[in-house]
């Protein structure tokens, strides 16, 4: 309301120009223009800045229903994940379509939820992605992909598989970027948030991830489902504790507890970065003080069992009541 129709106008082109050349980008990683997916989904941009993917998905030619369009009107939580975007089950068994992609307000983050209401988990995108980049990577000094330490070890072996390296740093993007930097790698994220990053970008991008994820079906001549159950099986299990104090203060009991059960431990940052005890089949449990809820601690555990990760949790999440007394 208080600018003029030619700040208007300058406005309107600065953003047409910032999407002409994003458009540029991707075609130039991508190697490609268009493409072949004929499966059908729906997007939920939530009223942020995925609402840009309408004209680039057409401009690749895929094939979807978009919902949630006006810019800032949020219609749903800001977060995309499975409690928020259940509501779109309905929507796909009714216009017959595969799944639906969910970004949050900056884009930064796609998540994607099947007709049966299941949220493909981060560390399979992150997986996908590392399989494809690396697969088409002829540079092997290049097959480095950089993760967080609570990322599952699904990326580990697909990159292994492909005669990659798998370089850990502490949680957060930046530490990611850093690193990715360092090494020259192709390919970073946290499996744990969904967030992938793909050079030469210093950060994550929910648009491009999706588009390499459908690069890949295309290339395999497979639909996203069957991508997905064709990956190695891991169980990743996620809680969030409130502790009475610090974590900081029974860090190293813990530490002490896992080292006489003879599992290795893994540590990442500084005090407050994250600590991972590692079995010798190759099953962990992480744990980690958030820096920004006081006296939360989060622990995952991941394991190819799924009573193994269960009992990891449930044996941390005693450990820690016992120390606490």
């Amino acid at each position: 309301k208080n600018i003029n129709k030619n700040q208007k106008a300058e406005i309107l082109d600065k953003h047409k120009e910032a999407i002409e050349s994003y458009k540029e980008l991707i075609i130039s990683l991508l190697k490609i223009d268009k493409i072949n997916f004929n499966e059908k989904f729906l997007v939920d941009p939530n009223g942020g800045s995925g609402t840009i993917s309408k004209e680039i998905f057409s401009d690749f030619g895929l094939n979807a229903e978009y919902i949630n369009m006006e810019p800032g009107k949020f219609k749903r939580l800001i977060e995309p994940k499975k409690e928020s975007l259940f509501y779109l089950v309905d929507e796909l068994k009714k216009n017959n379509l595969s799944f639906a992609i969910g970004f949050d307000c900056d884009a930064d983050r796609v998540e994607i939820l099947d007709v049966k209401g299941n949220l493909i988990d981060g560390n399979q995108l992150l997986a996908l992605n590392a399989e494809y980049i690396l697969s088409e990577t002829k540079d092997e000094e290049k097959k480095i992909v950089v993760v967080n330490d609570a990322t599952s070890y699904l990326v580990k072996e697909i990159v292994e598989k492909l005669g990659g390296k798998i370089k850990e740093v502490e949680v957060g993007e930046t530490n990611i970027v850093e690193e990715m930097e360092k090494t020259n790698a192709l390919i970073g994220g946290e499996g744990s948030n969904g967030g992938v990053i793909i050079s030469p970008s210093k950060c994550r991008d929910g648009i491009l991830t999706f588009l390499f994820l459908l690069k890949l079906c295309e290339e395999k001549q497979k639909t996203l489902s069957e991508l997905i159950s064709q990956l190695p099986k891991y169980y990743y299990v996620k809680e969030k504790l409130k502790l009475s104090n610090s974590f900081f203060k029974i860090k190293d009991l813990v530490k002490e507890y896992y080292i006489k059960l003879g599992y290795k431990i893994q540590e990442t940052g500084d005090e407050t970065g994250g600590l991972k005890a590692l079995k010798s089949d190759n099953s962990w449990i992480w744990f980690r003080q958030s820096k920004t809820e006081p006296n939360a601690l989060r622990i995952i555990s991941d394991s190819k069992s799924k009573k193994t990760s269960n009992l990891l949790i449930e044996e941390a999440k005693k450990l820690l009541k016992k120390l606490e007394k």
